[in-house]
């Protein structure tokens, strides 16, 4: 079955969106490294799309810092999110039938692998990175990473 057009359309300006993106966070860390707009973007995709690069930027740079002073940005204290155990192991350890509703599996999951947070649970406003003891990432924080406009554009607007 032959693949639509549109769908070729999609594949290719997200190809393009992930070009732009890696290359403009290369750009950050090598300030002298030029990066085209792709032909065809409007300037909204544009501004989207380093909007997007500058929300990763910001969870990178607050990844194990405790306070962190951002130009233009008022200063902010920044959680240091990371779990006492390595996820290798907790991955090891969960069985393929394991549904969390065997109580005294799950209460023995938690005393190997303890919850990262107790009530009252912290509310984060910026973008972070959550990671295991070892550094490696379980999850990306990214708030604001797309535009209101973006988050509604055209998905309701119908024609009359």
């Amino acid at each position: 079955m032959p693949i639509p057009d549109d769908t070729c359309a999609i594949i290719q300006l997200t190809d393009n969106v992930a070009k732009y993106m890696a290359a403009k966070y290369l750009q950050s860390k090598q300030p002298s490294l030029k990066v085209p707009i792709p032909p065809g973007w409007t300037e909204r995709m544009t501004l989207e799309c380093d909007h997007a690069v500058d929300v990763v930027l910001v969870a990178v740079q607050n990844r194990g810092n405790a306070s962190l002073d951002l130009t233009a940005r008022p200063t902010f204290t920044i959680f240091v999110v990371s779990t006492d155990w390595d996820v290798d192991r907790y991955s090891t350890r969960l069985s393929p039938r394991q549904s969390g509703q065997n109580f005294t599996v799950e209460e023995l999951q938690e005393d190997r692998f303890p919850p990262i947070f107790t009530t009252p649970f912290p509310v984060f406003m910026h973008p972070n990175i959550l990671t295991d003891c070892h550094g490696n990432i379980l999850v990306w924080h990214l708030p604001d990473i797309l535009s209101v406009a973006t988050q509604v554009c055209d998905l309701f607007k119908h024609d009359p």
